[in-house]
């Protein structure tokens, strides 16, 4: 097959196929479309997620179709890229932050993992290292760093660092649920990565429950690979079951 599909920049055999699928093989009939539903519906065709670069494409040939001029820097699929949501790394420094996270960390833990570990011990757990208390104690005389993590003016969730002697120790790095997949994490990791560098740190290592298979595949995905098991006693007959996972910074 070989369309006039094929004069529009970006378009190549695959998108032009896709196109033709979805019932749209001229340039004319892409005119008043809707990239993101063209997207959904590759989506749909292809049984699951598709590479969103697909979607920069159509927005690309959607541009094309609809104008009569079409500046050159828009034709070039990749300027059609999503553009990042405006997300913060605020150092929290005051009291009324702390309480903030306190207060995340309540809401967060208690969603995220429900049926990973017991009530009992998620409530040991965020009385004895996520109250405001506790994250005060472990600024103090621990050298913990605590972020809120801010999405255009909503607190969203937060982190905790530790700077050791080569590496970072990511203790913590949480997100309420309407706030995930949207890449805050990876921003997270790269802000993370970005204070490794500054310091000419070699890595950041982190501890992640090795039932939590959501978070494992989300850090295996930044980069990050199982180093070794470990089990911790936590206190109040209490173990944390848990993978080391390290990512080296070049």
């Amino acid at each position: 097959m070989c369309t006039e599909l094929r004069k529009i920049p970006g378009v190549g055999e695959r998108a032009e196929r896709r196109l033709a699928e979805l019932g749209y093989t001229t340039i004319a009939s892409l005119r008043g479309q809707d990239p993101e539903e063209l997207y959904n519906r590759d989506c749909l065709l292809e049984g699951g997620p598709v590479d969103r670069r697909q979607l920069y494409v159509y927005r690309c040939a959607v541009y094309f179709a609809n104008t009569e001029h079409p500046e050159p820097e828009k034709l070039k699929w990749w300027n059609w890229k999503d553009q990042p949501e405006p997300v913060s790394f605020i150092p929290a420094v005051q009291k009324s932050q702390l309480r903030t996270i306190s207060e995340l960390a309540d809401a967060i833990w208690h969603e995220h993992y429900r049926g990973i570990l017991s009530d009992e011990q998620i409530d040991y757990m965020v009385c004895n290292f996520q109250s405001f208390e506790a994250m005060c104690g472990q600024m103090r005389t621990e050298g913990y760093q605590y972020f809120l993590i801010r999405l255009e003016e909503t607190d969203v969730g937060y982190m905790a660092v530790k700077v050791e002697e080569d590496r970072i120790f990511l203790s913590k790095l949480y997100l309420s649920q309407p706030a995930r997949g949207h890449g805050l994490a990876s921003r997270a990791i790269a802000y993370i990565e970005e204070m490794c560098r500054k310091n000419a740190l070699k890595g950041i290592w982190l501890t992640v429950n090795r039932y939590n298979e959501g978070s494992i595949a989300v850090y295996e995905h930044l980069g990050f690979r199982r180093a070794y098991e470990t089990k911790t006693d936590i206190g109040g007959g209490f173990f944390m079951d848990d993978y080391i996972m390290e990512k080296e910074i070049s």
